[in-house]
């Protein structure tokens, strides 16, 4: 008839299976899947669930954020819970009927990309198992993470974090056991040797002893413990994980974010067996709870009895009838039936001895008795009639009358069982500091018992469920108090169980939040270090417990320190603030501190260490800024190694200000060629050998100059160099060159990121004494000689070129000055001695200019550009374009420049 049940039930099963819609997958926001432990109801998983939501927002990161519960269900009154744990500790699973239909119950809710999986106790195991069948079956490993809480497991998926008291009892029997079993073993092994089980990752927290903890065998390990403990450390380790989740690579299934396992025989088989196993007689927990105990022992062996349970106890053992006897007095209750036993079968039992006081005993035990166990009810155990007699009692199934008893017998004395009703407080725990008003009082009790709550002068009921489940909210103010919670069943009252509680909602003074180096910030109104990392310090927060930093509205490690050091975005804005928790968990939040990291915000752009060709002690130190902010130099200081350091005063504008007021012109004295936004700070004369030029800030270098070693003194300026030659005869022409910084440069240490100031720039020869651009953008480092037409620089000879309408000719390979040759530049259409074109008259310029006409060129067309040395006496241009353009003259002299080129339109 069983079997028969069974097949229907999973026929039924079968065709009632839903098929779900295709469920989408979004790229933004956050997915939390929770994995309650062992032995717990889905009630009690969702009041789990509900309080770690409490400790979230609705958003992480600007995205959505959603937690769900993947339910890891009781089966076999836990008998079976219990013994997969024995399998998982092993590595491995007597059923993956659990974790197939977590992985289809959270199918259609898990619609993001980023998911992060949360086990508690045995729940631990599965998000280890679920992060590895996500991984294979559409979930990039990019975008999931798992983080364990009490957990028994030997590591966590993916790396990932973990934590666990050294207060748990649960998990410290299990390392006991592992020390036991692992004598002359390493003790922290990720494998099994053996019978011997896996190792437990190491406790990383110790929490406090809760109220009960003492005679709690599960003392330090519920999840209620660690989330009123530990939330901050909770949160800021989940947070951490899910703001390193990123979406990979791979592509999400068309249904949903992952591929579910699929549904089939042995699947439903299995939820059908369990829909008719798991409401079997509690009986079987006493078994189960044994099992439990064995998890971490090593006896691997004992799994195979569980799956091919051996058969019940019987009298034909004396083993058996010991166990099954009943001391005189004592209400026997009906024998259960056992997990495999069929409906009314039939027990043989021995009867219990009756000693009766002042009565003799019989001279023999009563033969055993046959008796026909009822089938099982999960109601609560009916109270017999007054004066009826247990059955089971003496040798039949009633105790004989009074009547009828001989003289030679004892009377029977008949036994009334005392019918109570059972009641179980499981949350709050005695003695408990919470910091809401709002608290859930849950427990067991009888089915349909009725459970009331009093709390002050106020009393709430409920009704235990199905599953002898209760659970309500009471609100409570501020301070102690006592709840009582009593249950009823039809007339009959269970024992009353306090619990102290005290209610503190007043959250600690809030931090006073300071950084240091704020105080030598470079921009008023705003905190700009020129550094990346930096130290926050606090004083002590009445009441405070521990503090947590939060950085960028993410919270970091918590800790007992009251300064941390952290590091700061460079060319970005990092915003700082200290959270202060009591040990209820009340916070209180400092102000924000906002802090601009710019490391490279102001440079060494040009040195004028040669001073002029008319005083070499007109030297200036020009310095740079990129900032978007005006800067205060009386923060920063020029050190030098042949010299006292040079302190800086006044400011220098934002980067890409008006002006130039982004330069700013150090000089010892007044000079009238530091160009724009010069500032007097003296300094005893630049050594012309070389030195090493340090920007400081606070101690700290900023920015450098190249070190003497590096180029054998300073790596680019001149002191008085020849610029060109002439063959006029004219006197040649000297000057000094300033070190300028090379564009874009990152590192001024290197020899690479200088040269020496090529004149043309700005100044374009105008015959300044200064040869360099202070106060304004350095030079292009152009030669001597060449031919300018566009931003790419210099033409190179031979190359295919659209010059446009004109070009800048580089002139300074003549030298001379006002009284010198002058120079003459063109453009011509072919090849030299064979062309046409001309050249115009430039004068004294050593970059010119020039027009360029290309008028009606085709592609491929050969053109050259031409600049010569023009010696007045000799009209030697007129000779050149001869030369040029039919080649019926020489080159008068060898001091030109010719630049071939092909058109390209």
């Amino acid at each position: 008839m069983k079997l028969r049940a069974l097949s229907l039930l999973i026929l039924l099963f079968f065709f009632t299976v839903p098929v779900s819609a295709l469920a989408e997958c979004e790229v933004s926001g956050y997915t939390i899947i929770f994995v309650n432990g062992v032995q717990v109801s889905q009630a009690e998983a969702l009041k789990e669930v509900g309080d770690l939501q409490k400790d979230f927002p609705d958003q992480f990161n600007s995205q959505d954020l959603i937690i769900k519960l993947g339910y890891n269900a009781t089966h076999l009154s836990g008998g079976g819970d219990n013994i997969q744990s024995i399998a998982q500790a092993f590595g491995g699973s007597v059923s993956d009927f659990d974790l197939n239909t977590i992985l289809n119950q959270i199918h259609s809710e898990v619609t993001t990309r980023k998911i992060l999986l949360v086990g508690h106790s045995q729940g631990t195991y599965y998000t280890n198992e679920m992060y590895k069948y996500l991984v294979n079956n559409g979930v990039s490993k990019d975008s999931i993470a798992v983080y364990n809480i009490a957990t028994p497991a030997s590591f966590v998926a993916g790396g990932g974090e973990y934590v666990t008291s050294t207060n748990d009892k649960v998990i410290n029997y299990v390392r006991s056991r592992e020390v036991n079993g692992n004598v002359g073993l390493n003790l922290n092994t990720l494998g099994a040797v053996g019978s011997v089980v896996n190792s437990a990752l190491r406790a990383n927290i110790t929490l406090p002893q809760e109220p009960g903890y003492q005679g709690d065998e599960w003392g330090g390990h519920h999840f209620s413990v660690y989330l009123s403990g530990a939330a901050p450390r909770i949160v800021s380790d989940m947070s951490y994980e899910m703001k390193n989740l990123k979406v990979g690579d791979t592509a999400a299934p068309v249904d949903g974010c992952f591929t579910p396992p699929a549904q089939d025989l042995k699947y439903k088989t299995e939820a059908a067996v369990f829909m008719v196993a798991d409401p079997i007689d509690r009986a079987v927990t006493t078994a189960a709870s044994r099992a439990a105990d064995l998890v971490a022992s090593g006896l691997g062996f004992l799994l195979n009895p569980f799956i091919n349970p051996p058969a019940p106890p019987t009298a034909s053992s004396q083993t058996s009838a010991a166990a099954l006897s009943v001391p005189a007095q004592t209400p026997v209750s009906a024998a259960p039936t056992p997990v495999n036993q069929p409906k009314n079968t039939v027990i043989t039992k021995p009867a219990p001895s009756v000693a009766t006081p002042n009565v003799p005993a019989p001279s023999a035990v009563p033969t055993p008795t046959t008796t026909t166990v009822p089938p099982v009810q999960h109601t609560t155990a009916p109270v017999p009639a007054a004066n009826v007699p247990w059955p089971g009692y003496g040798g039949g199934g009633a105790a004989p009358s009074q009547t009828n008893s001989s003289s030679d017998s004892p009377p029977t004395v008949p036994v009334t069982p005392v019918a109570t009703t059972s009641l179980a407080v499981a949350q709050p725990a005695d003695n408990v500091l919470l910091a809401t008003t709002t608290l859930i009082v849950s427990g067991t009790s009888d089915v349909g018992a009725l459970v009331a709550v009093q709390s002050d002068a106020s009393i709430a009921t409920t009704t235990a469920d199905l599953t002898g489940s209760w659970s309500l909210s009471i609100v409570l103010s501020e301070g102690p108090h006592t709840i009582l919670v009593q249950a009823n069943m039809n007339g009959t009252v269970s024992d009353q169980i306090s619990r102290s509680i005290t209610i503190d909602t007043t959250a600690p003074s809030a931090p006073d939040l300071s950084i240091d180096d704020c105080a030598l910030s470079f921009v008023t109104g705003l905190c700009v270090l020129p550094e990346t990392s930096t130290t926050l310090s606090w004083p002590v927060s009445p009441d405070a417990a521990y503090y947590a930093v939060i950085k960028n509205d993410a919270p970091e490690a918590t800790t007992t320190s009251l300064e941390s050091v952290q590091t700061i975005a460079d060319n970005a804005t990092t915003t700082f603030a200290v959270v202060a928790y009591d040990a209820a968990g009340n916070a209180a939040t400092s102000t924000q501190v906002d802090v601009v990291g710019l490391s490279r915000s102001l440079v060494i752009n040009e040195v004028s260490w040669a001073g002029d060709r008319f005083d070499p002690l007109n030297q200036w130190i020009e310095l740079r800024n990129f900032s978007p902010y005006t800067i205060d130099l009386s923060r920063f200081t020029i050190i030098r190694s042949g010299g006292d350091p040079i302190v800086l005063s006044g400011t220098i504008g934002a980067s890409g200000s008006a002006s130039y007021q982004d330069y700013a012109v150090i000089e010892p004295a007044s000079n009238p060629y530091t160009g724009s936004n010069p500032i007097i700070s003296p300094f005893s004369p630049l050594s012309t050998s070389g030195e090493q030029l340090t920007l400081a800030w606070n101690g700290s270098t900023i920015d450098a100059t190249p070190a003497v070693a590096t180029c054998g003194g300073w790596c680019a300026g001149a002191l008085n160099v020849k610029l060109g030659s002439n063959v006029s005869g004219a006197p040649d022409f000297y000057s000094s060159l300033s070190m300028e910084r090379t564009k874009d440069t990152s590192d001024g240490t290197q020899a690479s990121s200088w040269h020496s100031t090529d004149s043309y720039g700005a100044w374009l020869g105008n015959g300044a004494a200064v040869w360099g651009t202070p106060g304004q953008q350095n030079s292009e480092g152009w030669p001597d000689a060449g031919v300018v037409c566009d931003a790419s620089g210099p033409v190179a000879a031979n190359q295919s070129l659209h010059p446009g309408s004109s070009c800048i000719f580089l002139m300074k390979f003549i030298t001379g000055n006002s009284f010198g040759p002058g120079r003459y530049a063109g453009i011509f259409r072919g090849d030299v001695g064979s062309s046409t074109g001309s050249m115009a008259y430039e004068g004294n310029a050593i970059a010119a200019e020039v027009p360029v006409d290309t008028g009606g060129a085709q592609t491929g067309d050969h053109f050259f550009f031409a600049a010569i040395e023009n010696r007045s006496w000799a009209d030697d241009a007129v000779s050149f374009e001869q030369f040029f353009t039919n080649g019926s003259v020489p080159a008068p002299h060898g001091n030109y420049i010719t630049i071939p080129f092909t058109y390209a339109p």
